[in-house]
């Protein structure tokens, strides 16, 4: 996050006395909330939390004759899941003058202007919360296009099939980034540099470009190409254990524990293979889940992307029926109802996903909830120079130390792949 130099003072204080101060955060309170991410959590250790898992049942049991022989003993085998955390760290800066203003005010004005920048601070947190509870942990927040990087203009894919349908929209002005190579998964360092700063208004969401501030092999890497993944600084592959990555059939890690070993800990997943949403395709992975979920009519969340809900929406019109005992679809401002579940748009859902959720089976783990640092009674810290002097920015860092836990895997689901054409694409949006 940009510092408060001497110069932006006086159109911070035109704000702080601005009674409709414009929120220009992005941030959704209600997604990054709704795993319960924005809240205090249940307590972890330095260890992590641990999840048990019925890996196999007692498979001991015959038919006998009469004086027949009982079987082999047998007997179920319990496997354990660990979920650590991850540390998530937000850096907000303030001059001495600024702060010399605030105390020589009134007292009231004081303590208002600070909350104001810590608020706006905790909302920028809130969003890259809610960017990642719907991530695989890799942190990834865009992927450079086929047209790559010109003159320091990188053009970021929206296609669906390059696994990232949200072009720039997840990227901020002035962000520190990292690109990482999607075979080795190095960070680029072409000419030495191995951080792109994204330059003041260089965010072009429409476009899905982002402008590097600075000189190719110099400010940024020299060699990013089509396909690289790009993450905030130093943080790939230590993002939230969000949905896309908990919600999964694959053959990987997860918890402590291989899913191509232990295929109970493998979620549902239903490939609509390119076909429009329907109440026919939706339903799939209903079924899929009352056969192999282990609670049964236990209520579920059908959490989807925007576009799937204008396409869904617009499904439900022709059918739509007013009687409250057989009413199938309903679609508010406040969400929608397939087949008696529950069902949410949010911002940052893949935009041809929707989720099936069983939120009983999700923990926040938190090792320390999010905050200000404040371990010896110190919040404002002056800044370091790489002179070993100290500079006139007085730091306050906000932090978290927590990560989703699953106990049960076989009741979460994942459809992916619909038709999304017709639909207003979120990063369609030129002010996000």
């Amino acid at each position: 996050m940009a510092s408060l130099y001497s110069q932006n003072l006086e159109p911070a204080m035109q704000l702080i006395f601005n009674d409709m101060i414009d929120d220009l955060s992005k941030a959704n309170d209600a997604e990054a909330s709704y795993l319960g991410a924005n809240g205090p959590g249940k307590p972890i250790n330095t260890k992590g939390k641990f999840y048990p898992v019925w890996n196999t049942f007692n498979s001991s049991g015959k038919y006998r004759a009469q004086g027949g022989n009982y079987g082999p003993a047998g007997g179920s085998k319990l496997l354990t899941m660990r979920a650590g955390a991850t540390v998530y760290t937000l850096t907000a800066a303030y001059t001495k003058q600024f702060l010399d203003m605030l105390n020589n005010a009134d007292a009231k004005v004081m303590v208002d202007s600070m909350e104001t920048y810590r608020e706006r601070d905790m909302r920028i947190i809130l969003d890259n919360i809610a960017q990642d509870q719907w991530g695989d942990g890799t942190g990834i927040k865009a992927i450079v296009a086929p047209a790559g990087i010109t003159s320091g203009v990188v053009t970021c894919t929206k296609t669906v099939a390059s696994g990232s349908t949200f072009g720039v929209m997840k990227l901020m002005d002035e962000e520190r980034l990292n690109f990482i190579d999607p075979a080795t998964l190095a960070v680029r360092a072409g000419g030495g540099p191995t951080v792109g700063t994204i330059a003041a208004n260089g965010v072009n969401n429409p476009s899905t470009t982002f402008t590097l501030a600075g000189s190719s092999g110099t400010d940024y890497p020299n060699d990013i190409t089509a396909g690289d993944y790009v993450v905030r600084e130093e943080s790939y592959g230590q993002s939230l254990t969000g949905m896309l990555r908990a919600a999964n059939n694959d053959s990987l890690d997860i918890q402590g524990l291989n899913r191509g070993t232990y295929r109970k800990l493998r979620a549902s997943v239903y490939d609509a293979g390119g076909a429009l949403p329907g109440f026919q395709n939706i339903n799939i992975l209903k079924y899929k889940l009352k056969a192999r979920g282990t609670k049964k009519d236990i209520p579920r969340d059908l959490c989807c992307s925007l576009e799937l809900e204008q396409l869904i929406e617009n499904l439900g019109h022709p059918i739509r029926r007013y009687t409250e005992a057989t009413k199938i679809q309903d679609t508010g401002f406040d969400g929608f109802k397939i087949d008696g579940a529950m069902a949410m748009s949010f911002m940052y859902v893949p935009a041809d996903m929707m989720f099936s959720i069983d939120r009983s089976v999700i923990d926040w783990n938190v090792i320390s909830p999010l905050g200000v640092v404040d371990v010896d009674g110190k919040i404002l810290r002056m800044a370091p120079t790489t002179t070993g002097s100290f500079s006139d920015n007085y730091l306050v860092f906000y932090e978290f130390n927590a990560d989703f836990g699953y106990s049960n895997f076989r009741n979460l689901g994942r459809m992916q792949n619909f038709d999304i054409s017709g639909a207003e694409r979120t990063c369609d949006n030129a002010d996000l």
